[in-house]
């Protein structure tokens, strides 16, 4: 199974409504980690955290297990993105 994955290296501004992903995971997975301006994951916020995208979702708020996962973001991000299979990342909105 083909493993694509994605890292954004420069810090993204986050807005009020966090962030948004617009993914086709039909035939495949999306999971998703935020981590901090340096490149530290998030507490609560890792990948083998995350509850994995399936499907075609056009404005979906990534969801974690940890209970961490509910606090406040900071004012700006990185993002590591893992596409599994044939999966496809159009969009992403913060």
């Amino acid at each position: 199974m083909r493993v694509a994955p994605w890292s954004c290296f420069t810090a993204l501004e986050v807005g009020r409504q966090g962030v948004r992903l617009n993914v086709d995971a039909g035939d495949g997975m999306v999971r998703v980690a935020l981590l901090d301006e340096q490149g530290n994951v998030l507490p609560g916020r890792s990948i083998d955290e995350f509850i994995p995208l399936e499907g075609d979702v056009l404005n979906h708020k990534p969801r974690w297990r940890a209970a961490e996962a509910n606090a406040a973001l900071p004012s700006k991000i990185r993002l590591r993105i893992e596409l599994v299979g044939n999966a496809k990342l159009y969009g992403i909105k913060l």
